[in-house]
């Protein structure tokens, strides 16, 4: 009895560890290697418009013929939902009628905007649209590097997150998401075209997926770890360091050993960099006017680590 008792036991124990950090399946999920095919098993097949080619993974050139379509019904009349992928922008829109870099956009026959993700270089933010309104995300991104990108919406709250940090979250509209349109590099003007080339992705995008419910925190941190061969993202997910204090108004520390610091930049909101040190934890900021300014570290080993905002005062 005893024997059959830590056996049943054991099997239950493994049942639980087998649980623990398993993904929820995936609505649509694609991979691009060799095809845009809906590796999920539900058939969500996409299809490729313009010169987009695949090698590994999705390349959009900078034109208003280049994306990527995906049957609306991959979102529509979705509550909650997750969104992830990894994107690298080869050039940033900076010029010309609103300016931007568009991944995501999702339109009904009636309304523009019910989902969409981009990100604005002039503003340094992300924008974030689900149903027809829109809310910003300060962040900062730099070229020809990859990022792995996660949007969630669960009731009312709506989060984004970049390389397994908590970018931003904001009380969203709570409607299910209508979609008879829905695509990949390209701003919608009119529902499934009106494209306009300096709103195109110029760049590379890859592991698209969708769920339909929001993902937790931990499953972030494991798909940002898992979206790269290389193992700095895992560092960079889980040991992010902390700069304090903040808002200042002389200096600002970062807490990790400055030995492991290979510079530290700092740019301002119209992107211009104003301050870089090499080889300091402790910034001083005491000549930087009054405002919001973003910071960028690298370390020795050469990893991005991005420490978000900080207020001067």
């Amino acid at each position: 009895m005893k024997k059959e008792t830590l056996f049943i036991f054991a099997l239950v124990t493994l049942q639980i560890q087998n649980v623990i950090g398993q993904l929820p399946p995936a609505v649509a999920s694609y991979t691009f290697e060799g095809n845009v095919n809906d590796q999920s098993g539900n058939g969500y097949d996409a299809q490729l418009f313009g010169n987009t080619t695949l090698n590994g993974f999705l390349k959009l050139e900078n034109t208003t013929s280049s994306y990527l379509l995906l049957p609306p019904a991959v979102m529509d009349g979705m509550t909650d939902f997750s969104v992830t992928f990894k994107v690298q922008f080869k050039r940033f829109h900076k010029s010309g009628n609103f300016p931007t870099n568009h991944i995501l956009t999702g339109s009904s026959s009636s309304s523009l905007d019910r989902i969409g993700l981009s990100y604005e270089r002039i503003n340094l933010t992300w924008r974030l649209a689900i149903n027809g309104n829109t809310y910003s995300f300060a962040d900062l991104l730099t070229a020809n590097t990859w990022y792995c990108v996660v949007i969630t919406r669960v009731g009312n709250l709506a989060k984004l997150y970049v390389d397994g940090q908590l970018v931003g979250s904001t009380i969203v509209n709570t409607s299910p998401i209508p979609c008879t349109s829905l695509l990949v590099g390209q701003e919608e003007d009119c529902s499934g075209s009106c494209f306009a080339q300096n709103q195109c992705t110029n760049g590379k995008i890859d592991e698209l997926t969708f769920y339909d419910q929001a993902l937790s925190p931990e499953d972030v941190i494991s798909i940002c770890n898992n979206a790269f061969e290389k193992s700095n993202i895992s560092e960079q997910a889980q040991n992010i360091p902390d700069i304090y204090p903040n808002p200042t108004n002389s200096f600002i520390n970062i807490s990790m050993d400055a030995s492991s610091i290979q510079y530290v930049e700092i740019y301002n909101l119209t992107g211009k960099m104003v301050k870089r040190d090499v080889h300091s934890s402790t910034i001083d900021v005491t000549d930087l006017v009054a405002g919001m300014y973003l910071m960028r570290i690298v370390s020795t080993s050469g990893m991005l680590i991005k420490s978000g905002t900080f207020i001067k005062e």
